[in-house]
């Protein structure tokens, strides 16, 4: 199914807005979706585990790229908000430890004109556990055409800060379990405070 949705265009992308303190749109984050015509959306949390466990994350994963580096392009033809500076894309482990990820993403950039500048990709803390060397590489190679890079759901992997001074990162995506009651719980706020400073 995931397979004959990409063949058939149902695979599409949404933008979660990232706004500052002050409410003004610096960035977005792209995120697919997939609408199954009689059968309807088809929720995230459901075919993304499902494209990870079939390798279809690899195709899917350069849809996105490729459609949202489009997107940006039209977004900067058309005049961006002056405080727009970056959308962020997931990739996936298995995306990112393939040999030509690099290649592949270069060569979107160029087609699409896209200035690396403005991308920043987002990685998960799992990949660092068991691929540390390599990922690092790949960061160090990806951050000299000029992208920037965010851990997400940072603080529930197992190696939280001992890579953060080996890694080229920019962002850290403290994770929703430690924001939640971040108001009421003194201790969350102990928590977030330290993941601020120690980044």
């Amino acid at each position: 199914q995931i397979h004959y949705g990409l063949e058939h265009n149902e695979f599409s992308l949404v933008f979660q807005p990232r706004v500052d303190v002050d409410g003004k749109l610096v960035g977005a984050e792209a995120l697919s979706r997939w609408f199954r015509g009689d059968h309807g959306w088809v929720n995230p949390a459901d075919f993304i585990p499902v494209a990870e466990d079939s390798d279809l994350i690899i195709p899917l994963g350069d849809w996105v790229i490729r459609n949202a580096l489009t997107l940006l392009k039209s977004w900067v033809d058309n005049g961006l908000p002056e405080h727009f500076r970056t959308l962020s894309l997931n990739v996936s482990p298995k995306q990112l430890l393939q040999k030509d990820f690099i290649t592949s993403l270069e060569k979107h950039l160029l087609e699409t004109g896209v200035n690396a500048e403005l991308i920043e990709i987002e990685i998960t803390e799992t990949i660092l556990v068991t691929h540390k060397e390599l990922v690092i590489n790949k960061l160090n190679k990806l951050r000299e055409l000029g992208l920037r890079f965010a851990i997400d759901d940072f603080g529930t992997g197992y190696s939280s800060f001992s890579y953060l001074s080996v890694l080229p990162v920019s962002t850290l995506k403290i994770d929703q379990t430690f924001i939640a009651n971040l108001l009421e719980e003194k201790n969350q706020q102990v928590i977030v405070s330290t993941i601020i400073s120690m980044g």
